[in-house]
């Protein structure tokens, strides 16, 4: 955590704004005594909803659902790992290293701060538009509100019970 800590300050100190927390949703109202106190942890259930569309930067330690609401709302993704992660939890790591490939993501090794200097983050526009509509929508729905998805959806489904009987 301490190294995590240094690394969430020094995106502070780049970034020019404020870092907050927002642990996965099993975690929720469940304190760390190990984060930074500067830091505010958001344990509302739609925190990555109400916050990731206004964030500069979303920064990432597993795959995660932020990662999702970060690529919809065209923000970057960092993701970090640390030796931990990568020597103990190889698979987790591995799963890291395909995302970051996946979105043309910068992965670092967060325990190795001083290699940070030139850390440029940016959004490639032409994966998270592929990711989009490989893990998150269909074109087939892309024009459609909401309410004609549900809409589609529930007729199909009551049709197929009608062909059944």
């Amino acid at each position: 955590f301490k190294d995590l800590n240094n690394f969430l300050r020094y995106l502070e100190l780049k970034f020019k704004s404020k870092v907050y927390i927002i642990p996965h949703h099993k975690l929720k109202g469940i304190y760390n005594p190990y984060y930074s106190k500067r830091f505010k942890v958001l344990h509302e259930n739609d925190s990555a909803v109400k916050f990731i569309p206004q964030s500069k930067l979303v920064v990432a330690t597993t795959c995660s659902t932020a990662m999702s609401y970060a690529v919809a709302n065209n923000k970057k993704i960092l993701l970090g790992f640390t030796n931990e992660l990568k020597y103990e939890f190889s698979s987790l790591y591995k799963q890291m290293v395909h995302f970051s490939k996946i979105l043309g993501t910068s992965l670092i090794n967060i325990n190795e701060l001083n290699k940070f200097s030139n850390l440029k983050i940016k959004i490639n526009k032409k994966k998270y538009h592929k990711y989009k509509f490989k893990f998150l929508t269909s074109k087939n729905i892309s024009n459609k509100m909401n309410h004609e998805i549900i809409y589609d959806i529930y007729n199909k489904k009551n049709l197929n019970v009608l062909k059944n009987l």
